[in-house]
C-alpha cells in the first residue's frame, strides 16, 4: 500500500512537471574568438558554442544614415572584437582603411553586421569590446516566420526592400554604452536573425552627430531546454500503465 501511494505522488509530480514550460538555455558567443570564415574579401565568419552556431555577414549602405541599398562588406575578428573591414574593396564602402574603421561605423557609409542563429532563438544580450568616439547602437531582430534573409539590395529607409518590409523590429536605441558591459535585447518573438549598426536618425530620431565606431565582442539569445525531464517522467507513466495492464 505505501509503494503504491509514493508511486503515485511520484507520477502526479511528474505529471505536473509534463505542464510547466520548459527553462531557457543561454547561449553566448565570444565574437572575439575563434571563428570559421570563408576566403575572399567579402566573406562571413561562423561562431560556435553550445552545439550552436552563429554566422555574421557585413553590409554597409550607399548612402549615409541608412539610406541607400546594402551592399555586402568583409567582417573579421579584431582587437576588441568583430568590425566591418571595407579596406581593399572601394567599390563597396569608400575604402575606409584607418584602423579605427575596422569597427562597426556610421561614418559615411553606414556599417551593419547581419547575424544568422542556427535556428529560432530569442535574442537577449549583447556587448561590445571596443569603441571610438561614441557607441550609440541600433538593433533589429526578425522575422518571426523564420523566412531566410539576404540584406543585399536592402535598405534602412527610402527604397523597396526595407528591414522592416523585410519582417525586421527595431529595439530602442543604445546610448554611448560602455564597454564589456552586458546590454539587454529583450526580442520579443524568436527569430533567425538580428542586424546591428550604429543608431540611426531613422529609426530613433537624433541621438547625436558622433559616428559610432564600436566592436562586438559577445551575443548571447535563449533556445528552450531539452525537454530531457519532461521525456523521462512521459517514459515511466507510459511504464507503470503497462505493467498495470499485464497483471
Amino acid at each position: 500500500m505505501t509503494k503504491k501511494i509514493a508511486l503515485s505522488s511520484f507520477l502526479l509530480s511528474v505529471g505536473m512537471a509534463l505542464t510547466l514550460p520548459a527553462n531557457a538555455v543561454i547561449l553566448d558567443w565570444d565574437l572575439g574568438g575563434t571563428a570559421t570564415t570563408t576566403a575572399g574579401v567579402i566573406n562571413t565568419l561562423t561562431f560556435s558554442t553550445g552545439g550552436h552556431n552563429l554566422t555574421a555577414k557585413g553590409y554597409c549602405s550607399s548612402g549615409t544614415n541608412g539610406t541607400g541599398s546594402f551592399s555586402a562588406a568583409h567582417v573579421q575578428v579584431y582587437g576588441g572584437g568583430l568590425g566591418v573591414n571595407s579596406g581593399g574593396d572601394t567599390a563597396v564602402c569608400g575604402g575606409d582603411t584607418s584602423s579605427k574603421n575596422h569597427a562597426v561605423d556610421k561614418n559615411g557609409h553606414n556599417n551593419f553586421v547581419l547575424f544568422e542563429f542556427d535556428s529560432l532563438m530569442s535574442a537577449s544580450q549583447f556587448k561590445i569590446g571596443y569603441k571610438n568616439i561614441d557607441a550609440d547602437i541600433q538593433v533589429w531582430f526578425g522575422p518571426a516566420s523564420g523566412a531566410a534573409v539576404d540584406l543585399n539590395g536592402a535598405c534602412v529607409v527610402g527604397c523597396a526592400t526595407t528591414l522592416e518590409g523585410l519582417g525586421f523590429t527595431a529595439t530602442p536605441g543604445f546610448n554611448n554604452i560602455a564597454k564589456n558591459v552586458s546590454q539587454t535585447v529583450s526580442a520579443s518573438t524568436k527569430s533567425r536573425y538580428v542586424v546591428v549598426s550604429g543608431a540611426l536618425n531613422a529609426v530613433n530620431g537624433s541621438i547625436d552627430s558622433n559616428f559610432d565606431y564600436f566592436k562586438i565582442n559577445h551575443l548571447s539569445a535563449q533556445v528552450p531546454a531539452p525537454p530531457t525531464l519532461a521525456l523521462m517522467a512521459l517514459g515511466l507513466i507510459m511504464l507503470h500503465r503497462r505493467s498495470k495492464t499485464q497483471k
